[in-house]
């Protein structure tokens, strides 16, 4: 939490490719919009893929996020990742 309640609009477009075997890059970003305050305040994006090995799905990605934190004042932060999924 932030302090505030914040209400946003995130509007995701993502593009994969998904025609190598059990290998699935993919690029993705997303613009946020705070609906209290009306305007743009963030932006993330993320290049990454998938890998499947049998029932197990490991994603991989490096993303950029930038935030508004005040008028004309913008953080960036640079994030490294990953996410393990198991399908039974």
């Amino acid at each position: 939490m932030d302090g505030d309640l914040i209400n946003r609009y995130r509007n995701k477009l993502q593009v994969s490719y998904n025609q190598f075997k059990g290998f699935s890059p993919f690029l993705y970003t997303e613009p946020f919009f705070n609906l209290n305050k009306p305007g743009y305040t963030a932006q993330r994006t993320m290049l990454g893929a998938s890998i499947s090995v049998k029932n197990i799905d490991i994603t991989l990605l490096l993303g950029h996020e930038t935030d508004k934190i005040k008028p004309g004042i913008w953080t960036d932060k640079f994030m490294l990742g990953t996410f393990l999924s198991y399908n039974f």
